[in-house]
């Protein structure tokens, strides 16, 4: 579908999509009553989500993410998820104050960390309930569906079935066994880092990119995977995975397995951000991984360095990212 242009599905009902970032939202009008999905979207441009409203017109159901699906803390960070959390019902406030629409539907946060490596996670998530409660409190009707629920487009709906099944869902999870990570030699790591190589370097000009690796900027990602012979690697864009045994500081530790995974595939760093199956040893260790993993996570959406540098959001995100860091500096 063209980015925002309107697209006759079937008669009587159009639908638009639109890019924010690496993340996208859909407008389906049905029968003249106007839906608007906005998933898991982070507009952190200033204006950005207004604009998109204004173009859109008249918005009756939103469905949106009501609580964190990813891992963005350590096991003992308790008071980091419980923000977390809370930002998504702030964000998810901000989008019925700017579009204003007469129902809500929560939705993609119904998720359960089963990892005995991420299962820390589940404690500070936000229930389907509060999340109910939430959108009826920012002046927005809730309705709250189960899987292979049914619903009439703006009917009246009773939340307390749904609500139900899904609290019961949680009680059942939390006896339910613990998956656990799978051992992965040190060779098979080397060699699937060697084969990941080939594949960055033929889609990115990292020539582009070596100016920054002699700052702080790019500096190289140093790893600790527990139970390897060799212990500790430092991975970066131009050499991939290299041994560093007896590395003095670490920026995150992870399993051979996770690892395996982020050097095979080009969405594996995106997938380890959701799962949160990692440590963060030092304050910027998860940054510094991501920015190394940025070629192959920019692949993965049909972009490369340094084309990138060219798209007006990732400058304007960018540059928000290096004010809000100078800014914190300064504070402290």
């Amino acid at each position: 579908m063209p980015a925002g242009q309107a697209f006759e599905v079937a008669p009587g009902i159009t639908a638009t999509c639109g890019p924010v970032g690496t993340d996208s939202w859909l407008h389906l009008v049905v029968d003249g009553t106007s839906l608007f999905n906005v998933n898991d979207c982070e507009f952190a441009i200033s204006g950005e989500l207004e604009g998109i409203v204004s173009r859109l017109g008249r918005v009756d159901l939103v469905l949106q993410q009501f609580s964190y699906a990813n891992g963005m803390s350590n096991p003992d960070e308790v008071e980091a998820r419980l923000r977390h959390a809370d930002s998504k019902l702030a964000r998810l406030a901000r989008t019925i104050e700017v579009a204003r629409p007469r129902v809500v539907i929560p939705c993609a946060s119904l998720v359960w960390f089963c990892h005995e490596e991420n299962d820390y996670l589940n404690d500070s998530v936000v229930g389907v309930d509060r999340a109910a409660a939430a959108i009826e409190a920012a002046g927005a009707e809730a309705v709250v569906l189960y899987p292979g629920d049914g619903w009439e487009l703006m009917a009246p709906h009773d939340n307390a079935e749904a609500c139900a099944r899904y609290a019961e869902d949680v009680r059942r999870s939390e006896d339910a066994p613990r998956v656990a990570a799978k051992p992965v030699a040190d060779a098979e790591l080397l060699e699937a880092s060697r084969t990941a190589q080939v594949r960055i370097k033929a889609k990115n000009q990292l020539w582009a990119m070596r100016p920054f690796a002699r700052t702080r900027y790019l500096r190289p990602a140093v790893l600790r995977v527990p139970g390897s012979p060799i212990g500790t690697f430092t991975y970066d864009m131009f050499h991939g995975l290299r041994p560093a045994p007896g590395a003095a500081e670490v920026d995150l530790e992870l399993s051979g397995e996770s690892l395996l995974f982020c050097l095979r595939h080009e969405f594996g760093m995106n997938t380890l951000l959701v799962n949160g199956r990692f440590t963060e040893a030092r304050p910027g260790g998860l940054l510094r991984m991501r920015l190394q993993f940025s070629p192959s996570m920019r692949n993965n959406h049909g972009q490369s360095f340094p084309r990138v540098f060219l798209e007006r959001r990732f400058v304007l995100m960018e540059l928000r990212r290096l004010l809000t860091k100078s800014r914190r500096s300064l504070a402290a």
